[in-house]
């Protein structure tokens, strides 16, 4: 039962809301797709609709779309730019008729560099398409380990042990009746993209009436947790936390940190709303609100901030993202509402602020559940990707594309590349430093309902004329790029340090730096005998070395064990030679290396690996 306080704040939300629309709102968005604008190439018919997807599938720099629908075979339309998309589904290798699809979801599976597609299917088997880098795919998910044919409505990918793999977790709705949930499923990757189910030793598999789930690091140790979010909640499972223990164990913490939200939980995303440290996640619900959660880092639980900030919602509410609609550097906030008008709420740029609606009546009103936030013109402005059950408006091609008309300022995309971390860097956080504060976001998987977008993040920095990224990557290793040029996809490729070849006892063996992003940096490469204490440094990071007197004898200069061990970077290299003496004492022990770089001009650290390089010495 609600609460009369409750039920009228709602109604004044709405009556407020009305006033709004009438009174007008500037030009947010224009919607291409609808005659007389509709040269988009995006018409799917009045087919009804469920997942999509957004990714830049064939490696060219924009965002192609996968659209499924139940009783079709996807549909695969090529980005050609300036929001002009071909049909390319004949080519792509899509043949299998899905007759119940529901998520939608990319990753890179195998690590070689292109975005494969994951297919769920309301009790039908899931489809796992693998993409060869040019938009062909071909569905091999029974070969590699994805077999159930459970009510698959949310998936997403995330490295729950950090083996550079991606895993993927699955949400299922429920029985075939309807009537009860059904255990969730957690596969491992257990390489090159070759799944192995996990779910019963994870301690993951409730049975809830599950719609999404993501990977969602809310203690921020880099272990990434589950998030799910459940239908009828009231009556069945809450939403639920399970926190990673690391080695594919969880705990379920949803009560504990005050996450169990019993809702009819149908969309998620987060991020670190207030620019303030920990993350903050938001939920769509039915009337008359949705709930927003805040990170309390002194009591380490979620605070519930739906009404004190405004963020009630009004409708049936389904995807929601965060997104820097105009780029002001404070991130808004997307909601689909089926059959109500979507809303756009305002970030004020404090954390106490109410937000305002400014959507108006510019927003769609259709029967729809999935839209992605996405650029997909590339002009550093969020559009909008709606996608409808079915259409009210015959002009309407089942999907449409909203422009983002906002005026234009400066912004950033980060796009990460991993090297030891998995290929996409999903999990891995990234900072950007401008206009006096910290923006923070986590490279995602799952959110919104049914779709996944670009996995890029997006930052908005107004009239900053430059950032500072910085780059918490999934396996430890951190760095840091100064002075990036707004306006631009920023490229960053993981860091490495590695010996290329055995160690040789009597010969010299080369350690290769490789940090792409810090030609001209100074850089030091350290040895020592153990790598059990870390010694600190600043900012909270540390060597993953403990300082010690090998550690001082081989930066001093012209010593015999380590040559180049102190230079600059060119090219994005450095190589340091390791000689290794054959000495009866030195036979079986190990030495422990790293290297760090540091920017000349502000001596400020660029690179620290996570975990040393072991050297075994043997005869």
């Amino acid at each position: 039962m609600l609460d009369s306080a409750r039920t009228l704040r709602s109604v004044l939300a709405a009556a407020c809301t009305l006033l709004a629309c009438e009174r007008g709102v500037a030009q947010l968005f224009s919607d291409v797709t609808s005659a007389p604008m509709n040269t988009v190439g995006l018409d799917i018919g009045a087919s009804i609709g469920t997942g999509m997807c957004a990714e830049d599938f064939d490696g060219d720099g924009d965002l192609d779309v996968v659209v499924t629908a139940p009783g079709q075979v996807p549909r695969y339309f090529r980005n050609e730019g300036a929001f002009v998309f071909t049909d390319q589904t004949a080519a792509s290798g899509f043949t299998t008729l899905l007759t119940r699809s529901r998520g939608c979801v990319a990753a890179d599976i195998d690590n070689d560099g292109d975005q494969d597609l994951f297919l769920g299917q309301h009790h039908e088997f899931p489809t796992l398409w693998i993409n060869d880098g040019s938009g062909h795919f071909v569905n091999e998910a029974m070969q590699r380990g994805i077999t159930s044919a459970t009510s698959i409505w949310g998936a997403c990918f995330g490295d729950v042990d950090g083996d550079g793999w991606l895993d993927l977790y699955l949400a299922n709705r429920g029985t075939p009746t309807g009537t009860a949930g059904q255990a969730n499923i957690l596969y491992r990757n257990v390489g090159n993209g070759v799944f192995q189910d996990v779910t019963s030793e994870s301690v993951t598999g409730q049975a809830g009436l599950a719609f999404v789930c993501t990977f969602m690091d809310y203690n921020e140790d880099f272990l990434p947790d589950i998030y799910v979010v459940n239908d009828k909640g009231t009556n069945q499972l809450p939403n639920e936390l399970y926190r990673n223990l690391g080695g594919f164990q969880f705990e379920a913490v949803g009560a504990a940190v005050q996450a169990n939200d019993a809702v009819d939980g149908m969309g998620v995303d987060f991020c670190d709303v207030f620019c303030d440290g920990g993350l903050d996640y938001y939920v769509t619900d039915l009337p008359p609100d949705h709930v927003f959660r805040e990170w309390d880092p002194v009591n380490e639980v979620f605070v519930d901030r739906t009404y004190p900030l405004n963020l009630m919602g009004q409708g049936v509410g389904w995807a929601t993202q965060f997104m820097d609609y105009d780029n002001d550097g404070w991130q808004d906030l997307h909601i689909v509402h089926n059959q109500s008008p979507n809303f756009l709420y305002k970030h004020p740029g404090d954390s106490v602020s109410a937000w305002t609606e400014i959507g108006g009546n510019q927003l769609p009103s259709e029967f729809q559940t999935s839209a992605i936030c996405s650029d997909f013109d590339g002009d550093g402005r969020i559009d909008v990707l709606h996608r409808m059950l079915f259409s009210s408006n015959p002009s309407t091609p089942g999907v449409r594309l909203d422009r983002n008309d906002a005026p234009p300022q400066n912004w950033l995309r980060v796009e990460l590349e991993g090297r030891v971390s998995n290929r996409d860097g999903r999990g891995a956080r990234v900072e950007v430093v401008a206009l006096n504060r910290r923006q923070r976001q986590y490279v995602r998987s799952g959110i919104g309902f049914m779709s996944g977008g670009d996995r890029r993040c997006h930052f908005g920095l107004a009239d900053a004329p430059t950032a500072t990224v910085l780059v918490y990557w999934p396996s430890g290793n951190w760095q840091q790029v100064d002075n990036v040029a707004v306006n631009q996809v920023l490229r960053i490729v993981e860091p490495t340090f590695v010996m290329p070849d055995a160690p040789a006892l009597g010969g010299i063996n080369t350690l290769e730096l490789l940090v792409p992003h810090e030609n001209g940096a100074y850089y030091l490469t350290l040895l020592s005998g153990s790598d059990g204490a870390l010694t600190p440094l600043i900012n909270g990071l540390s060597l993953p070395i403990t300082v010690d007197a090998i550690t001082g004898s081989a930066l001093t200069p012209g010593n015999g064990l380590l040559y180049n061990g102190i230079g600059t970077v060119a090219n994005g290299t450095a190589r340091s030679y390791l000689t290794l003496p054959v000495l009866p004492a030195g036979q079986g022990m190990k030495l422990f290396a790293t290297a760090i770089t540091v920017d000349p001009v502000t001596a400020g650290i660029g690179t620290v690996f996570g975990s040393a390089l072991q050297i075994d010495v043997t005869p």
